[in-house]
């Protein structure tokens, strides 16, 4: 089974795994992830194991077609059953805000309980995109430059070159040594797990010698996460994730997003499950404590959230909803790192069903990835309980509901007038020249407005009295749109609109 809902996705594969392979045999983990130790949990009868904290919960009605929904639903559950995977939680928000939310599989055995769209689910390393919003934010207020360097915060550490900036932390470029690597660490958690650890413990056990010197590669480092946390404490004098909750979280209702421990969870947590030499054991019925893997994880992958809330968070903030144009061209400034990827500031850029996707994958045990995809305006998350799942093997979960996505979209547009029975651009990303083509099933005056990440209208073209049939517009932006970044195109017919995303470079 696992093998044929994997040859659905054949396109996805083959693009990821020669990179990956190269990418795991030399460093040890994939690019969005790092926290995957592994937990000595002694075993008792799990079946005498109850949490009291864990209830059912009621799922929310779906806000997208009930058609869409289904397909959704039946994806989800497709993917849980071929590949056997324990629990999933899923969610879809679409142009305009509608959201699905799905769930699938088990949280517990014992008691017996599914999984909800209500549990939270430990989100691992895009727990990074939250930093990187925070850092350009107070970039925005001035409290914090990406050319300022760690000396310029932060007191002196071994192993650790004082010159390396803000930037160089974000982007991965610092060359500071990824202190989940040392060979100490998965002995030190499981010595003792529920043990709080903070930075300055983190930096003086864990960091070897560097990597390369700062500027002169690329190797992947939660450390300099870690260390950017500290930074923005240093700057506002507050906890990093009070200033997340304060610039973002608050304003966007996204309740069910916490750092944990350090922040209490709002609701109960679905039950985690680890491999333990063949055997599929629930941490949680083993009442093993998480502290120890969290509080170590901190700004570098500690945050819990349902899958709604990151689906949210990803269309927000990619399509240019949270911070100005410039910022959000700061965190997608891509630097290629080999295989086709590309990694910004706390941010990935990688192809799912051919299309442009931006946003990050985790694993702390718990798998996730959480993607925004540019073309269609779509947030998409899905989370794992199961830690035989990594975020690699969560990527073709994106791409099929994706699809389910692109398939409904054949026969039911959404919000699309009734005349206008098709929309496209193309390129996508484009450079210099950018084409739409669009067909009416009646004659209609049309309206072409393109507008900026903050809303402002760059062009606005009326064309009447346009005839039945197919029909084609393009424009050089060199002069129009001189600046790289994210444009929304929007076609308008008798009052109504329809509206696709684009991306210049």
């Amino acid at each position: 089974m696992k093998q044929q809902y994997y040859a659905r996705h054949l396109f996805f594969l083959t693009l990821i795994l020669p990179f990956l392979s190269s990418l795991i045999a030399q460093q040890g983990y994939t690019p969005d992830q790092g926290f995957r130790p592994q937990l000595e949990v002694p075993i008792m009868d799990q079946s005498l194991a109850v949490d009291p904290q864990m209830s059912k919960a009621s799922s929310r009605r779906d806000a997208v077609p009930a058609r869409l929904a289904q397909m959704l639903q039946d994806e989800l559950d497709e993917a849980r059953s071929s590949l056997d995977i324990k629990g999933l939680s899923a969610a879809v928000m679409i142009s305009g805000g509608d959201t699905w939310q799905g769930a699938s599989g088990k949280s517990s055995d014992f008691p017996s309980e599914d999984v909800t769209p209500e549990m939270l689910f430990g989100v691992g390393s895009v727990s990074k995109t939250f930093i990187a919003a925070c850092v350009m934010d107070l970039v925005e207020d001035g409290k914090l430059n990406l050319t300022d360097s760690l000396h310029h915060w932060l007191p002196s550490y071994p192993n650790i070159n004082s010159n390396i900036t803000l930037k160089q932390l974000l982007n991965h470029t610092g060359g500071i040594y990824n202190f989940t690597n040392h060979p100490d660490f998965a002995d030190s958690l499981n010595a003792d797990p529920a043990r709080i650890w903070t930075p300055d413990e983190l930096l003086t056990r864990f960091v070897d010698a560097p990597d390369f010197s700062p500027g002169n590669g690329w190797n992947y480092s939660n450390t300099g996460f870690v260390l950017a946390g500290m930074i923005i404490e240093a700057a506002t004098g507050n906890p990093y994730y009070e200033e997340i909750r304060t610039r973002f979280l608050t304003h966007l209702g996204m309740t069910q997003t916490v750092l944990w421990p350090h922040e209490a969870l709002p609701n109960p947590s679905v039950h985690l499950w680890q491999d333990q030499g063949g055997t599929l054991v629930d941490l949680m019925a083993q009442n093993y404590p998480l502290e120890g893997l969290f509080s170590a994880a901190g700004a570098a992958g500690a945050y819990y959230s349902t899958a709604e809330d990151m689906a949210l968070w990803v269309h927000k903030l990619y399509r240019g909803d949270l911070l100005s144009g410039n910022s959000l061209q700061e965190i997608t400034n891509f630097i290629s790192i080999g295989g086709g990827f590309s990694y910004g500031l706390g941010t990935m850029r990688r192809p799912y069903s051919g299309l442009e996707a931006w946003g990050h994958g985790g694993d702390i045990i718990f798998g996730s990835r959480d993607y925004f995809v540019l073309a269609e305006d779509l947030g998409i998350a899905v989370h794992t309980n199961d830690g035989r799942v990594t975020s690699i093997g969560v990527g073709p979960i994106v791409d099929s509901l994706l699809n389910a996505y692109l398939r409904y979209q054949v026969t039911a547009s959404l919000d699309q007038p009734s005349v206008l029975s098709s929309f496209s651009t193309y390129p996508n990303p484009f450079s210099q020249s950018l084409h739409l083509d669009y067909t009416l099933t009646e004659a209609a005056d049309i309206q072409v407005i393109i507008r900026d990440v903050v809303g402002r209208e760059m062009i606005h073209q009326n064309l009447p009295a346009q005839v039945p049939g197919d029909h084609s517009w393009s424009w050089d932006s060199t002069t129009v749109l001189p600046s790289e970044g994210i444009y929304f195109v929007e076609i308008r017919v008798d009052g109504r609109r329809v509206t696709r995303q684009v991306v210049k470079r």
